[in-house]
C-alpha cells in the first residue's frame, strides 16, 4: 500500500500529529523522524516502554513479547513494532 497515515498522539496532556509510511519504519521510528520524543527503551517488543492505547485506527504489530492477552483485547498496542494499516490512527499513552 503506497502512501502515509496521518498519526495523532496523545502524551500528557498534548496532542500531536505526524505521517506515518505504510511501508515505512514502525510508528514510534516515524515520530522519532518527525521530531517526536515517545517512551520506549528495547525497541524490540519485549518492555511494553512504548505501551499505548490505540484509540481509532488499525495498526499491525510485528511482534509482541510484552502484552497480555486482556491488554491486547483492551486495544493496547506496543508503538515501536506498531505500523499503520488505516488512513488515520489514534493513539493515546496517557492511558492508564
Amino acid at each position: 500500500r503506497a502512501g502515509a497515515a496521518r498519526v495523532s498522539v496523545l502524551r500528557d496532556g498534548v496532542r500531536t500529529e505526524f505521517d506515518a509510511p505504510f511501508a515505512g519504519p514502525p510508528i514510534l521510528d516515524a515520530a522519532a523522524a518527525a521530531g517526536l520524543e515517545l517512551p520506549f527503551s528495547c525497541k524490540g517488543g519485549v518492555c511494553a516502554t512504548c505501551r499505548c492505547k490505540l484509540a481509532a485506527g488499525t495498526v499491525a504489530m510485528a511482534q509482541n513479547f510484552a502484552l497480555a492477552p486482556w491488554e491486547l483485547d483492551a486495544g493496547y498496542v506496543l508503538a515501536c513494532q506498531s505500523r499503520p494499516t488505516s488512513d488515520a490512527v489514534a493513539l493515546d499513552f496517557d492511558a492508564a
